[in-house]
């Protein structure tokens, strides 16, 4: 029967303690050791949206809440000599998601009302990706604001938009909006360097991760 090993971040002795010790290592001095935490409320935007939405305002005081997952890969195995040997066969791109802020002016409305129709006119018509796609970089910031990474979504666009919700009764409350975006790949770079792309080739500093 396999043994799990449990280990444990905290500073709880009675669970320190009865943890078996592994390679004689004092976890807890080491995670003392670590540096601080990235904060999640500590963070910074940068949209690039398409050129037909140029002039039409939307703050990024207006974002609230980003989700953004990681790809996964999809597995494959072939079975050979009685066993199953595993491997990776496509890599799967979830969406990302954005929580706005919805004001008394309907602006987050109205926006996405205005990015949807570069995707399909009133008539039906499809437009081009390169008229509605757009880009968003993150900057996650330590306790003195530096950026921390720079995160680069390309070639993202809204296929999921949100829903309104509306209640009776006493309290205040704010509404938002959820969308789900699209999106072609994440690019992660060092603040120090500069992440940018160009149509025919893109320009990424050395340590960029895909994924």
């Amino acid at each position: 029967m396999a043994t799990t090993l449990g280990f444990d971040g905290g500073s709880n002795e009675s669970q320190a303690t009865a943890a078996p010790a592994v390679s004689g290592r004092n976890w807890l001095e080491l995670t003392q050791a670590r540096n601080d935490p990235m904060m999640q409320f500590l963070w910074d935007i940068e949209w690039n949206f398409p050129n037909g939405l140029q002039g039409i305002e939307l703050p990024v005081e207006m974002v609230e809440d980003i989700q953004l997952p990681l790809s996964r890969f999809d597995v494959d195995n072939v079975f050979y000599q009685g066993r199953r040997f595993y491997f990776a066969k496509f890599e799967e791109f979830s969406p990302v998601t954005i929580k706005f802020y919805e004001d008394n002016a309907g602006t987050t409305t109205r926006f996405f009302q205005n990015w949807r129709q570069l995707i399909r006119s009133e008539n039906g018509d499809y437009s081009l990706p390169v008229d509605y796609m757009a880009s968003l970089h993150i900057y996650p910031l330590d306790q003195t604001n530096q950026r921390i990474l720079d995160i680069l979504i390309e070639d993202m666009f809204p296929t999921g938009f949100g829903n309104f919700s509306f209640a009776s009764g006493g309290g205040r409350q704010e509404p938002s909006i959820e969308f789900q975006f699209s999106r072609l790949t994440i690019l992660f770079a060092d603040s120090g360097d500069q992440v940018t792309t160009t149509d025919e080739q893109a320009q990424l500093p050395s340590d960029l991760t895909f994924i």
